[in-house]
């Protein structure tokens, strides 16, 4: 079996969360100069950049969300629903891992290494 090597970023943040300050197409230019092959785009509580989900050139935009209660940050792809938690929501991470699946989707716990998180 052939193996194949791919360079990319699986948790960043784009000018559509709180915490980015670039537009999503100055983002697959940085990566195409830079020969990153695929971008997974985890924006907090939006799959606003959807409709940009594709391949650029020869770079793949993969979107989906992190969603984002005060603890417990979750990361979802596939889903085509914003799933959205309120910050100081106590719900167990469970409620949103399962709404994930129910859409179809598949995720990851964001920062395993923050405090609080279970």
């Amino acid at each position: 079996m052939k193996l194949y090597d791919y360079t990319g970023i699986v948790h960043f943040h784009s000018a559509h969360s709180f915490d980015g300050t670039t537009a999503v197409s100055d983002i697959i230019t940085a990566a195409g100069e830079r020969d990153i092959d695929f971008l997974m785009l985890t924006d907090h509580s939006t799959l606003e950049a959807k409709g940009k989900e594709g391949w650029h050139g020869k770079v793949l935009l993969i979107v989906g969300q992190e969603i984002s209660p005060r603890f417990n940050h979750y990361i979802a792809f596939g889903n085509e629903n914003t799933i959205f938690v309120e910050k100081e929501s106590n719900e167990p991470p469970q409620h949103y891992i399962d709404e994930v699946v129910k859409e179809g989707g598949i995720g990851f716990i964001a920062h395993p290494d923050h405090g609080g998180t279970k």
